[in-house]
This record gives structure tokens, sequence and C-alpha cells, in this order.
């Protein structure tokens, strides 16, 4: 038997999936409430195996945030969430598990709970696609690669032991323009001090003619 707590402000939606979830003989329902900090304390008293977060509002996140921390072996179901780059990232780093679409059936957040209750984290192939999109932006930003044409152009002279003063001159930029990329650069590299990025640099194409720009 799967336990299910649900989590929504709208009284209809919890009413309305507490009249159908149990109509699965492999559901019960132990508990619902609207997002407020007793309800993290009913989840714990519950112990639910998942709870259903409706997440049509985004502020409410910061509840499964605390669901999550509270309750760390509860598994979390989001509903009505967006397919947006935005909510997709929010919802993973507040810990949820699985997520169901603001259009999707009673029988399609069945199976999700199903899977999700038994180990899995499930997402639409179209969510599970912005995740890889996403984990590939990710991977890119911590490569040299990731960097413009002129944000490689001074990192190579950083990387000789060039000061920033220096770096203005023989470029013909601003100073100012010159710190905003080193600050961008240390940022895209993910490292803290400039000596740090010629170790970032070793193995990284160098900058090519064919990509200068005009715009700094």
């Amino acid at each position: 038997m799967i336990k299910v707590f649900i989590l929504s402000d709208v009284r209809l939606y919890r009413d309305g999936l507490i009249a159908c979830l149990p109509l699965r003989t492999n559901v019960a329902v132990v508990g619902a409430a609207p997002y407020r900090l007793e309800a993290i304390h009913r989840i714990r008293a519950a112990r639910p195996d998942v709870v259903l977060a409706d997440l049509s509002e985004r502020a409410n996140l910061h509840v499964v945030r605390a669901v999550a921390t509270t309750s760390p072996r509860v598994r979390i179901v989001a509903l009505s969430v967006w397919e947006v780059e935005q909510d997709i990232v929010a919802c993973a780093a507040a810990g949820v598990h699985g997520y169901v679409s603001h259009d999707a059936s009673v029988d399609e957040l069945l199976a999700v709970v199903e899977r999700v209750a038994g180990g899995e984290a499930f997402c639409s192939a179209e969510t599970a696609a912005l995740a890889r999109r996403l984990s590939r932006h990710r991977a890119d930003a911590q490569v040299p690669g990731a960097l413009t044409y002129r944000e490689r152009e001074i990192a190579r002279l950083i990387e000789g032991g060039r000061s920033n003063k220096e770096i203005a001159s023989e470029l013909s930029i601003e100073l100012a323009t010159v710190k905003n990329h080193v600050h961008n650069i240390l940022e895209k590299l993910r490292v803290r001090r400039r000596g740090e990025v010629a170790a970032k640099l070793r193995g990284a194409p160098a900058p090519r003619d064919d990509e200068r720009v005009t715009s700094f």
C-alpha cells in the first residue's frame, strides 16, 4: 500500500484527489493540508511514502524544500509543473523526485506515484530532454570552450602574466571592461584566482580569427 499525503492550497484540488486516489487499491491518502508550516509537522506524523505537492504556485517551493529536509525518506511528486527551465531547476533543487505536468490525467499521476514510490525518479520525455540540455549546459560552462572569443583572448593574456592594466592597453579596451571579462572568466571556469586560469586552459583551443567579434 502506497501512503500519500497531499499538499495544495486549493481545497477542491485536495478533496478531488482524496476522492479519486483511493479508487486504486494500492493507494491510501493519509493526510492533506494547505501550504502552511504546520503541514511539515503533519507530514512527519503521517509518515507517507509520497507527498503530492501542488506547485502551480512556485512560491510554495520553500515548504517542499523543508519537507525534503525534515522527512528525507519521503518521495515528493510535483503536480501542475510547467515544463520550463526555471521551474524544473527549482523543483530539482528543492528535492522533488517526480513531475506531473498541469495537463496530466489521474491515471498518469498514479503511474508516476507508483514509480516514484518504487524508488525511481520520474519525469516526462519533454522534462527529461530539458534536464539533459541543462546538464550539457552546466558541463560546458566548466570548460574553456564555453568562453567567448574575447574571454579566451584575455584568459591567454592572464596565463602570460599580464595585469588587467596591461591587458587593457594591449587590446585597446577600457580597464573596467577587462575587469568585467576577468570576472566572467573566473566564474565560467569555476576558479577563484587568476593563477588557476592557466591550469584550466591547458589543452583548450586558442581563439581563432574567424570567431573575432567587433563588440566588447
